[in-house]
C-alpha cells in the first residue's frame, strides 16, 4: 500500500507541475503582456529599447555622432551601486541600468542620460544614488525636452 501511495503521490506532483509550467506558457499567449505605461519594446541595430522615445533618442544621437558634436556612445552603460561601512567595504546595493552615455564635443565631459515618458519614484532614487556615489549627474530627457 505504501508503493502505491507514493508512486501516486509523486504522479501527482509531476502533473501538478507540468500543469504549473503549461498554465504560464498558455496564460502569456492568451493574455498579452503589457509594460506599466503602455510602452512598445522597439529593436535597431541589435539594441532593445524600452520605448519609441527612446528609440528616437538614439536615433538624435547617432546623427549628432556623425556630425562630430558627440563621440564614444554608449547604449544602456550600467552603473554599480555600493555602500562602505566601517567593518565591510563594498557591498553591491543596485545595478542602475542608464540609457545613453557619450562624451560631448566641446567639453569632452562624459554626458549620462536617462529617457522616460513619466519619473517615477524608483527611477528618481536611482539617480539620486548615482549621484552620491559617483558625482554624476544624470541628465532625465522627456517627451517634451530634447
Amino acid at each position: 500500500m505504501r508503493c502505491k501511495e507514493r508512486y501516486a503521490t509523486t504522479q501527482l506532483t509531476k502533473g501538478l507541475k507540468a500543469a504549473k509550467a503549461f498554465n504560464a506558457v498558455t496564460r502569456k499567449a492568451l493574455f498579452k503582456v503589457r509594460n506599466k505605461y503602455g510602452n512598445k519594446k522597439q529593436t535597431a541595430d541589435g539594441y532593445t529599447f524600452d520605448s519609441k522615445a527612446e528609440l528616437l533618442r538614439y536615433d538624435e544621437l547617432q546623427l549628432l555622432e556623425k556630425c562630430a558634436r558627440i563621440h564614444d556612445l554608449k547604449v544602456h552603460p550600467e552603473l554599480i551601486v555600493t555602500v562602505s561601512g566601517p567593518t565591510v567595504k563594498h557591498i553591491p546595493v543596485c545595478k542602475v541600468i542608464l540609457d545613453f552615455s557619450y562624451y560631448d564635443g566641446p567639453s569632452d565631459q562624459v554626458v549620462f542620460e536617462d529617457v522616460k515618458g513619466r519619473d517615477n519614484p524608483l527611477s528618481r532614487l536611482k539617480r539620486k544614488l548615482v549621484e552620491a556615489q559617483y558625482g554624476i549627474k544624470v541628465q532625465l530627457i522627456t517627451k517634451g525636452r530634447r
